[in-house]
């Protein structure tokens, strides 16, 4: 079982295991943030936090008995420029390759669809990260294309590739999908 509950500023350590841990961070940005850079998304996460409603950066913990551990972050943001919704996750290396990944982006795609009510979601992932694609393709995401030469990282371009999902392919896949984010406290006398 998964908890996914917005980045506060207390949780600014299991952030820092995720911006500067080599191996997730080549694996999504190509590399590790530097101190000045982590600390500027960090800041700019808790903005969003605070100003998104709904939207924003997740911190992600599984439950281990009676016990919660961070194992990594998900994210859910409007890609203005493209009228899209679109996911994001990240996970420290221990935890890779044991459905971890396909749950959180499961959550967020679950939650987009029945709680924000979004037609079309969409991820993007650095081509040649194969797993991250696995795990768009396992949530019933379709590659839609590649952006080339988008990023540009230690001196080099990186081309992104990007899936999406409607909302219909969505609940024929997962009929019984039931989002369990933590809703702002104020959502309901909204919605």
């Amino acid at each position: 079982m998964l908890r996914l509950e917005k980045f506060t500023i207390e949780d600014r350590k299991d952030y820092e295991a995720l911006a500067f841990n080599e191996a997730a961070m080549r694996m999504n940005m190509g590399r590790v943030f530097t101190a000045q850079e982590a600390e500027t998304f960090f800041a700019m996460v808790l903005n969003c936090n605070r100003v998104g409603g709904t939207t924003g950066f997740y911190r992600v913990c599984c439950r281990d008995g009676t016990h919660w551990t961070y194992i990594g972050m998900g994210a859910l943001s409007e890609n203005e420029e493209e009228g899209a919704l679109e996911i994001e996750y990240m996970l420290l290396p221990q935890f890779w390759h044991r459905g971890y990944g396909t749950e959180i982006a499961k959550e967020l795609l679950s939650f987009g669809f029945s709680v924000l009510g979004k037609e079309r979601i969409q991820a993007r992932y650095i081509l040649g990260n194969r797993t991250s694609l696995h795990v768009m393709e396992k949530c019933g995401m379709r590659f839609e294309g590649v952006f080339r030469h988008l990023l540009y990282v230690k001196g080099a371009f990186r081309d992104i590739g990007v899936c999406s999902i409607l909302r219909e392919e969505f609940f024929s896949a997962n009929k019984k999908r039931v989002y369990r984010l933590a809703l702002p406290h104020w959502y309901d006398r909204f919605h």
